[in-house]
């Protein structure tokens, strides 16, 4: 079962439109490409999710919009851990900084996607420049590594060395999928209680989008589980949530993973419009 699990954990990577060619950064203690944009626009940070390597699809949208964007890559890339588990938070730090410093700018925006959506959420809880996130499929908690051939694998995160606390795979004779995997994880009330991100340390505003044919994990429940803390402690605008029944986890049509095609094109165009006003 977990062998199954890893497996298709680890296969969710994803082709790159075409696109005009960013810069790769050389000479810095992190691994990424940056595409200049316009510099009176909100400069993002850009990551990738369980494929890995330098975000590419997403950052490529996001350039599109004018904004000055680092695509930052945080595991799978030479000099980067191998797999995706206790990735250190401190090695985003330089990466933003290096943003700002580029974009003359004092705040930032952080898009991403599924586990790179769950690694914008805790980062906006660690640093106040973050001041606007978009989370595509994302999670209230924090998961596990993924691991090829590891059942168990330790947490996704660590700060000061220390793994973050998560929710464990809990599986059981009706797991069918991911998503039943996920949904079965998330009735251990005490490990979500623990592994619950933080958003009252948060000062972004939220954007979240979900696929109601998400074929990965409950995308839906977290991201109003997210939308309700959140406002809760900043307000009703702090957090605004988009879904669409019939598109997949990644509201992308170029990308064959699940959803309906039509739908995924249509949550796309839409979507990116409902960015290019939040971000501005």
């Amino acid at each position: 079962m977990y062998k199954t699990i890893i497996t298709l954990l680890t296969s969710l990577s994803v082709k790159a439109l075409a696109a005009p060619l960013p810069t790769a950064i050389q000479e810095q203690n992190f691994v990424a490409n940056y595409y200049p944009g316009n510099q009176n626009k909100t400069p993002v940070l850009v990551l990738e999710g369980s494929g890995s390597g330098i975000p590419k699809v997403l950052a490529e949208k996001i350039s599109q919009l004018g904004h000055p964007v680092l695509a930052l890559a945080y595991y799978k890339e030479a000099k980067l851990p191998k797999h995706l588990e206790a990735i250190p938070l401190e090695y985003f730090e330089p990466a933003k900084t290096w943003l700002l410093e580029k974009s003359h700018s004092k705040e930032l925006a952080v898009v991403g996607w599924s586990k790179g959506a769950e690694a914008a959420l805790l980062l906006s809880t660690l640093d106040e420049r973050i001041r606007k996130v978009v989370a595509i499929a994302p999670s209230h908690v924090v998961w596990p590594g993924i691991v090829p051939g590891k059942s168990f694998p330790n947490s996704s995160w660590t700060m000061g060395d220390q793994p973050l606390p998560y929710v464990p795979y809990k599986a059981n004779g009706n797991i069918r999928s991911l998503v039943d995997l996920y949904s079965n994880s998330l009735t251990d009330t005490a490990a979500v209680e623990k592994a619950e991100i933080d958003l009252e340390q948060s000062q972004a505003d939220l954007l979240l989008f979900s696929g109601g044919k998400d074929s990965v994990w409950p995308s839906k429940t977290m991201a109003d589980l997210i939308c309700k803390k959140a406002r809760q402690s900043k307000g009703e605008k702090s957090c605004v949530h988009h879904h669409y029944p019939n598109a997949g986890h990644l509201l992308d049509a170029s990308i064959p993973l699940d959803g309906d095609p039509q739908a995924n094109q249509e949550a796309d165009e839409e979507s990116r419009s409902l960015i290019q006003a939040f971000l501005r």
